[in-house]
């Protein structure tokens, strides 16, 4: 939620930012996880997962008035890879990272390059199963 006074209706169901975002920077950002890498930088810190390669099939995101949504389609996702992955989309659009810096960031496997979002807004939506 983008803005400036916190709305009572969504504090339980949205991170309140109380600032606009820079959607295209995000978005770009966001178009240099789509595919198939190794996620360890954004694993929660001591997270036991060993095997933290991934796809993702789609991120991004869509303004609606003061409402900002991120979605993710992945065949998997570590403990806390979403809230960070959304706390580091946050920092570009401050510009603390540069949407390029995002390649690197997954390369060198260093974990958390940004802060994890809190867990208001975070919603599993759909499952998708093989036939």
């Amino acid at each position: 939620y983008t803005g400036k006074t916190r709305d009572p209706f969504l504090s339980d169901f949205s991170y309140s930012v109380g600032r606009n975002l820079d959607i295209e920077k995000m978005n770009r950002a966001a178009g240099f996880l789509v595919g198939k890498h190794d996620f360890t930088a954004f694993k929660a810190v001591g997270g036991k997962t060993e095997d933290c390669v991934r796809t993702i099939f789609s991120a991004g995101f869509e303004e609606n008035g003061n409402v900002t949504v991120f979605s993710i389609v992945g065949d998997g996702f570590l403990y806390k890879m979403v809230r960070l992955i959304v706390g580091t989309l946050i920092d570009v659009s401050d510009g603390k990272i540069k949407a390029e810096d995002i390649p690197e960031i997954l390369k060198e496997k260093k974990q958390t390059p940004g802060f994890a979002a809190p867990p208001q807004g975070l919603f599993l939506y759909r499952v998708y199963y093989e036939d």
